[in-house]
């Protein structure tokens, strides 16, 4: 909020703080705004002149009207928000005189060690108001290198140079009869960090088991955070490496260095005057590191293997050449086979065998000696070719006569990486073990007229392929083909693809035979789906020839599907019936209805029942999966399941029931979607003894027979039964007492969660 001062009939002084942040671009002018009571529309003061300093003197105000100021700072980018507004000021002569006002506050100053430092204040009042200065709340001692003046409202505090204490907060305290005024800042005493140390430790080359010392001297104030890195890595004393660090100092000794000591040591001086980092290069002068690995096969083949490494992590520079030796691992010997300069990182080795395990290594050698070796993997040469994959189906058949046809299929997938030769068909009758050779083609030709047929004869027909490496797998499909037989493949199956027992997760396919089976028996149906968003068909189910409905599962709610249905003989694939729009599962399945009443209840025995029920009136759009049943005994407040049947059954036995109890009962239906609310009877079911029943008597038991037990529960106390693995989720208690009533809890036992 701006300050009023120096108010005369027509003019007043205001000051203000400048803002807190400038948003990265200097402030190049203040805009003054002012209205007064009884105008509530803001005007500008200095629309035609801008304010750089944060004060200035208001001219041509009138008497005896009052007025609310604002203040808003300017910088390249744009207008800041207003300050907010003064008290109504009332303009008009002061005749006792005028309390002090902070026309310009302190601002806050950063000084470096032993440097002059100066702040200051622009404070008004009249009479001239009397100057204190205070550092941390104390009034300051005025020493030798200090100095303080006012004039012309400028009040100045002045330190010749500055020490460690010279840091703190001072106040500027202004008062005069009228008042007390008082404005402050922090003086902050920061020295970046420097270091001093012997320029030929900039880079240094030692021979192994050499002492190496780092010593370097430290400045700065506050004092800098040290810390060292190798490499890029921070770097901590170890029994090889001493890191010291002290107040003004820091020292790396390394007593006996070696190869790996070579490197890049940093030193990283930080405090909050800023950060400074410095590099010393040490250079052990030692037989160079192993190559770097792993080594890598470039090339494989019978008679030539090519191999690739990396140079020596460290010391790479002084490496002249590197040594490739070869051994065969069930001779156990290695033998030099080349020598290459530094600049070369691979080499093929030529005399090998075809079939022979190798291993390789590559030593690196400079001035002073030779690397430890780094070994490959084992490696095995062999051709750069395989043998082709099968050839592809399906057989199709042309130029059809009784006793001969044209036989067709395609090419493999892979041909093993050289040229197919040729094609191999043979042939056999269906009623027969034994293949006979038909003939071979040229590796260009994909079909093949095979004659000499018996009519109406059915036969088996397989086809290979082979390169210059070997014979690829047989093609030989399960079909037969009959001479004089035409078939082709089917047509597509009957449409429409018709979409009905939709679910939130399911759906069903129904389709008719294709009017054209291609003059052969249908082998199966296949049925796909894909999702609207993605452009890949999915396998979801291939069918026996007599199916033409399939449900499709596991789909997600508000997604879009297309399906399609293809038929298949032994000729191929039809073309597909598709759904002619993108199917969307917009089904409101819901729970299904209570089953329906009335709940017979059939005893048969001193404890047993039998219980039936109707199907629900509504399966909620889903089909009834089965049913759930639960028992009480009146005497208790806790409902137990005793058992569930499918969707087809509606009636379940239960046994082990007390004498002489009363039960209520509930029956649940059950969909995709859920339970259903129960049939549960208003009055309870009474186990009674049958009229006549002996207890040698036998009850019917079959698999929708269900044993429960009640009694009175004797103990309130909870007993630890059992603690089990946490993958597992059921538990089998053995050794309960005959008609006693069990509760049972759960605890998922997390101690090391909390740790």
């Amino acid at each position: 909020m701006p300050n009023a001062s120096e108010i005369t009939s027509n003019s007043l002084t205001l000051s203000w703080k400048i803002p807190e942040s400038d948003g990265g671009s200097p402030i190049i002018n203040y805009i003054i705004e002012y209205h007064d009571r009884n105008t509530l529309r803001w005007s500008t003061y200095n629309e035609k002149f801008t304010i750089e300093q944060p004060f200035t003197k208001v001219d041509n105000l009138k008497q005896g009207e009052e007025y609310m100021f604002r203040v808003i700072a300017v910088n390249e980018v744009g207008k800041s928000d207003p300050s907010p507004g003064t008290k109504y000021i009332l303009v008009q002569e002061l005749k006792a005189g005028e309390p002090p006002a902070i026309i310009e506050h302190l601002q806050p100053t950063t000084c470096g060690l032993k440097k002059p430092a100066q702040m200051s204040c622009r404070i008004s009042g009249q009479p001239p108001p009397t100057i204190k200065w205070l550092k941390n709340g104390k009034e300051l001692i005025i020493l030798k290198n200090i100095t303080t003046t006012y004039e012309n409202q400028l009040a100045t505090l002045k330190i010749a140079e500055t020490t460690e204490k010279s840091a703190g907060t001072y106040t500027c305290k202004a008062t005069n009869h009228l008042g007390t005024v008082e404005t402050s800042n922090e003086l902050k005493i920061q020295e970046p960090p420097t270091v001093q140390y012997d320029e030929s430790m900039k880079n240094v080359r030692l021979k192994s088991f050499s002492e190496y010392v780092l010593d370097i001297k430290v400045f700065g104030y506050p004092s800098p955070e040290l810390v060292w890195f190798k490499n890029g890595k921070v770097l901590e004393s170890t029994k090889h490496t001493l890191v010291q660090v002290r107040e003004n100092s820091t020292t790396i000794t390394i007593r006996s260095v070696e190869n790996t000591d070579s490197g890049t040591y940093t030193l990283q001086l930080t405090n909050p005057a800023g950060t400074v980092k410095h590099d010393f290069r040490l250079f052990v002068l030692d037989k160079p590191l192993p190559p770097e690995g792993p080594i890598a096969f470039h090339k494989i083949d019978k008679n030539s293997v090519t191999i690739g490494w990396q140079p020596p992590s460290i010391g790479a520079s002084e490496v002249h050449s590197y040594i490739i030796e070869k051994c065969e691992l069930r001779r156990k010997v290695w033998i030099e086979v080349a020598t290459v300069n530094s600049d070369v990182l691979t080499q093929e080795i030529r005399d090998v065998s075809e079939g022979i395990e190798y291993a390789f290594r590559v030593i690196a050698a400079n001035e002073y000696g030779r690397s430890d070796p780094l070994t490959s993997d084992s490696v095995t040469p062999k051709s750069l070719f395989d043998k082709p994959h099968a050839p592809k189906g399906p057989f199709t058949t042309s130029n059809m006569t009784e006793n001969s046809f044209t036989l067709s299929w395609l090419a493999p997938d892979n041909d093993g990486g050289s040229p197919i030769i040729e094609y191999l068909v043979e042939k056999k009758e269906a009623t027969r073990k034994a293949w006979q050779r038909v003939a071979t083609t040229d590796g260009k030709s994909l079909s093949m007229e095979v004659t000499g047929l018996k009519k109406d004869t059915a036969y088996h027909f397989r086809v290979c392929c082979k390169n210059e490496i070997g014979q690829s797998p047989y093609f030989a499909p399960e079909e037969t083909i009959t001479p004089g037989l035409k078939i082709s493949p089917p047509s597509s199956p009957g449409g429409p693809l018709i979409v009905s027992n939709m679910t939130n997760k399911t759906l069903t396919l129904s389709w008719k035979p294709p009017a054209n089976t291609g003059g052969a028996e249908l082998t199966a149906y296949i049925v796909e789906k894909r999702e609207s968003t993605k452009k890949t068909w999915n396998r979801l189910e291939t069918l026996e020839p007599h199916i033409t409905s399939y449900t499709v599962h596991n789909l997600t709610h508000k997604k879009e599907y297309f399906f399609r249905v293809f038929a298949e003989n032994p000729a191929g694939l039809s073309p597909p019936l598709e759904t002619e729009k993108a199917i969307k599962l917009t089904s409101t399945a819901e729970r299904p209805s209570p089953p329906t009443g009335p709940l017979e209840v059939v005893i048969t025995g001193p404890s047993s029942v039998v219980l039936s029920w109707g199907r629900p009136e509504s399966d909620g759009g889903s089909p009834i999966l089965g049913y759930n049943v639960a028992l009480k005994n009146v005497r208790r407040i806790m409902w137990m399941e005793v058992g569930q049947v499918n969707g087809e059954t509606q009636r379940l036995q239960i046994k082990d029931l007390q004498e002489d109890a009363e039960y209520m009962v509930r029956i649940m239906a059950r969909n995709e979607v859920g339970i259903s609310d129960p049939l549960e009877p208003e009055e309870p079911i009474k186990v009674i003894r049958p009229p006549g029943f002996k207890e040698s008597e036998k009850l019917d038991i079959d698999e929708k027979t269900i044993s429960v037990s009640y009694s009175t529960e004797t103990s309130s106390s909870w007993i630890r039964e059992a603690n089990v693995e946490p993958l597992l989720r059921s538990y089998t208690k053995h050794v309960l007492a005959g008609r006693n009533e069990y509760f049972f809890r759960v605890w998922h036992l997390a101690e090391t969660l909390f740790k």
